[in-house]
């Protein structure tokens, strides 16, 4: 096994894409780890990223996700009772309180499922792109969200058929896709893109 391992590092090489843990305090991510397994409440001094100030939480944990490169932890916060997504570098201190979290459990698959990305929204709408070539037949190679179906307009135009919710990373991702994409529904994500 180790052999073939080897073998294959050698054959198929990968893009350099962010590296995650700079920025990461080792004893900020074992105790957030250690809360999310133990079921207890954290408290953190966190650094909003749109004010840049710290400001104290406590926070139920329900689980680390590692997503674009970075390690965030779904928890609800006890300000407001609402389950949020906090990108653990910026979690300046935590300390597991001898309290347990009773919040009921979250599954990421559910968490995640209408998201490209970790943006949430409140409920997935029906996305449609028209994407010609010579982006089609790079979309149409992978899988973006398993809700997905691709419809063959002509040899070279697609349709790409979405249920997810309408988040900046949406916009974000579509721009990347470049001039041969077209949203034509729904109407606020192609105003969305147009802006």
């Amino acid at each position: 096994g180790k052999q073939f391992m080897d073998e294959v590092a050698s054959e198929i090489h990968f893009e350099p894409t962010p590296r995650w843990g700079l920025g990461l305090d080792p004893d900020v991510l074992e105790t957030v780890r250690a809360a999310c397994t133990e079921t207890q409440k954290l408290r953190v001094v966190y650094e909003s990223a749109s004010k840049k100030e710290n400001k104290d939480r406590v926070l139920g944990p329900h689980f680390l996700y590692f997503a674009k490169g970075s390690l965030y932890l779904v928890a609800e916060d006890d300000t407001d009772g609402k389950n949020k997504i906090f990108a653990v570098p910026r979690i300046k201190e935590a300390e597991m309180l001898d309290e347990s979290y009773k919040g009921e459990a979250l599954d990421p698959e559910e968490y995640f499922e209408s998201a490209i990305g970790i943006f949430q929204a409140s409920e997935p709408q029906h996305v449609v792109l028209s994407i010609e070539a010579p982006v089609s037949s790079y979309v149409r190679e992978r899988q973006w969200h398993k809700s997905q179906r691709i419809v063959f307009k002509s040899k070279d135009a697609i349709q790409l058929h979405l249920d997810v919710g309408i988040t900046p990373e949406l916009v974000h991702w579509i721009l990347g896709l470049g001039a041969g994409v077209g949203v034509e529904r729904p109407d606020e994500l192609a105003d969305l893109v147009r802006e």
